[in-house]
């Protein structure tokens, strides 16, 4: 390691080929490495193990900066797949053969939670495009080619409503639909 005398900051030859951040920042491996353990145990505990693991001392500051940058992270994530999901759903849609083979499915469930002080029941919805196989050897059930989630707390009314206008921004509303199963649904 190089120290520089006049700033007293420490270099490792290597750190600017491999990427390591001159100050300030963690590269994307150390997110990636404290990430689980921040989201499943109390930073103080997160922070003991990312000191034993790697030899750094975070402060409470710099863990909330890795939580921010990763939460930005998936944020960004999620867009693009979901742009990338729904061109990839929405292209065979209007025209080719298989453009009939797309469908549409939906899965539906609540959970009570303690939610503002009382017990609520917020709705969950998985909507995916699938595309069936065709003369499968073995039992599958298809490609997904596009899936959105929905957390909706309300009533079932309000729920359905969310879900057909996600449907709609989507650009799915004109897919069959091939199931819907709901937890306590007839």
């Amino acid at each position: 390691m190089c120290q520089c005398t006049g700033c007293g900051s420490s270099l490792w030859p290597d750190d600017t080929w491999l990427g390591v951040p001159e100050r300030g920042e963690f590269t994307g491996d150390g997110r990636r490495l404290y990430t689980p353990w921040v989201a499943a145990l109390p930073h103080r505990v997160a922070n003991d193990r990312l000191r034993r693991v790697t030899g750094l001392e975070l402060s409470s500051c710099g863990a909330q900066g890795i939580i921010d940058s990763r939460a930005a992270d998936h944020a960004q994530w999620r867009t693009d797949t979901d742009a990338r999901a729904d061109a990839t759903a929405a292209e065979p849609w209007e025209t080719g053969e298989d453009a009939h083979a797309l469908h549409l499915e939906m899965a539906m469930d609540g959970v009570e939670a303690h939610i503002d002080g009382r017990r609520q029941e917020p709705k969950v919805a998985t909507s995916l495009v699938r595309r069936p196989p065709v003369a499968p050897q073995e039992p599958t059930c298809g490609t997904v080619a596009a899936r959105r989630y929905r957390c909706i707390l309300g009533s079932a009314e309000a729920s359905v409503t969310r879900i057909k206008a996600m449907i709609r921004d989507a650009g799915w509303a004109r897919r069959p639909v091939a199931e819907v199963l709901g937890d306590g649904a007839p």
